[in-house]
């Protein structure tokens, strides 16, 4: 478990990988986290150098768990909204109660954003952004920031009877739009 102390070295080294992106962060102040773990906040940069996209991240994930390596969470998006802040507020709170790792789906219950065939979400390397995003040591251990990737449930199932690689091949062979949340399945 990361400690609460060491959360300023993951806000730093964000802060480092995105240099000149503007940025914000937010916190998801509905549902039962705010009480749980007042300290989760939700850092969003702007489109700049690293990326085209709006990048959301959580800030305090890692501290949920007793695992030794603690894991945020990511999402990278065309357009901004506070529902991205929701979302990743409640993967992390799924997380809390259900150790997600690479490969693991959540289903939301609901579509990401309205007229999305995606009510499910992927955990994966966070592809578009590299390992120099993914990995942030601390002074006791490192941090994963993994991607929340949306998918339609006809992709998870596909995904659990498959496996992931086969997921992933798939979504390579269509050049999958990850940022397009009202794409087609592609299964």
């Amino acid at each position: 478990m990361a400690a609460l102390s060491e959360l300023h070295l993951v806000k730093e080294h964000l802060l480092q990988f995105f240099s000149g992106h503007d940025w914000a962060e937010f916190q998801f102040s509905d549902g039962p986290l705010i009480k749980i773990a007042p300290w989760l906040k939700i850092l969003r940069f702007a489109p700049g150098p690293q990326s085209s996209l709006w990048t959301y991240v959580t800030l305090g994930a890692c501290t949920l768990r007793e695992e030794e390596n603690g894991i945020e969470f990511s999402v990278f998006v065309q357009d901004e909204s506070p529902r991205f802040i929701e979302l990743l507020t409640m993967t992390a709170y799924y997380h809390r109660n259900n150790l997600l790792g690479i490969g693991h789906t959540v289903p939301l219950g609901e579509s990401w954003v309205d007229g999305s065939m995606c009510n499910c979400s992927l955990i994966s390397l966070p592809y578009p952004l590299g390992a120099e995003f993914e990995i942030c040591n601390t002074r006791t251990n490192h941090i994963h920031i993994l991607w929340v990737l949306p998918i339609t449930e006809k992709e998870r199932d596909f995904k659990i009877k498959h496996g992931l690689e086969e997921m992933e091949s798939k979504f390579e062979s269509v050049a999958l739009e990850y940022w397009n949340f009202k794409r087609a399945s592609v299964v």
